[in-house]
């Protein structure tokens, strides 16, 4: 189209119709994979398959009804934003001891790696496992979308940048921190939980479960959500990294408007799903 900045349209070659920012304020939630507790004893009661099918198809429920077999999901206000909401999304996955499978559908998610893929069978092999999302809402780190190329088809390349911002890696800490007090609860107590210090080759190094250890499995698992935004920034006409005004019109060219999560100037505290909608109705 040739709206987009100036310096990068020149130098992939593209004519230039509007210097603006598109794509260099790009946000995208990560998500840490790394936090697992394993138990002793089953925490759910063993059905069948036949048992799961009728519960879904009689009455919505069971594990069919769940999206992707998340068991549940909750938020979590670390203190680290300053803000009264929640910074942390919070989502738990049961693996039944010995089910491959299952694991072999959360890496189908999340693009576990084949290594990490084995670390979580290994750790499933004698005892049942619940791996724990942790999803970090208002990161701090910039992504941007480049052009691969000029030609339209070639499909563009993302720098994620993710959690160069310290202040995300220090949010992460402290979720993991406050949510690592579950394993001394009552009911966790009940089925023998114990928090896993994963094994990894990277990481030997460093005292497993200290705040070096964590940081350190930051770096080789942490994936990513569709929950995105920023990259055609909605803002003022004098804010330089806008690229929509507030009725959704690209700034600086007539009858052209972007309607997506795209615009959200920063990403929600829960899925974007919902303002996207909002927007794509707005508009």
């Amino acid at each position: 189209s040739g709206i987009g900045p100036k310096k990068h349209l020149s130098e992939m070659e593209v004519p230039v119709v509007k210097d603006l920012n598109v794509g260099q304020n790009l946000l995208i939630t990560p998500v840490f994979t790394g936090f697992v507790i394993s138990y002793d004893k089953s925490i759910v009661c063993n059905q069948t398959d036949e048992e799961i099918a009728f519960k879904y198809l009689a009455r919505n429920s069971g594990p069919l009804s769940r999206p992707n077999g998340m068991s549940f999901g909750g938020f979590l206000n670390t203190g680290m934003s300053g803000s009264s909401f929640a910074d942390i999304e919070v989502h738990q996955f049961y693996i039944p001891k010995n089910s491959y499978s299952k694991l072999c559908q959360l890496k189908s998610i999340f693009g576990f790696s084949d290594n990490l893929l084995s670390v979580y069978a290994k750790l499933n092999h004698e005892r049942a496992i619940s791996i724990f999302t942790i999803a970090l809402i208002n990161t701090k780190s910039i992504s941007k979308i480049l052009l691969r190329s000029k030609n339209p088809l070639d499909s563009p390349i993302i720098v994620g940048n993710m959690l160069t911002d310290k202040r995300d890696v220090k949010s992460f800490l402290e979720a993991i921190k406050l949510l690592s007090k579950i394993e001394n609860s009552d009911g966790m107590k009940l089925v023998n939980a114990k928090l896993e210090g994963i094994d990894l080759d990277g990481c030997a190094k460093y005292k497993k479960n200290t705040n070096e250890h964590w940081e350190c499995l930051l770096k080789y698992m942490v994936s990513t959500t569709s929950s995105t935004a920023g990259s055609c920034r909605m803002g003022l006409k004098t804010d330089s990294d806008a690229v929509v005004d507030s009725e959704l019109n690209v700034i600086g060219i007539s009858n052209l408007k972007i309607v997506g999560r795209s615009v959200l100037p920063f990403i929600t505290s829960a899925y974007s799903q919902v303002p996207c909608i909002m927007v794509a109705e707005r508009a």
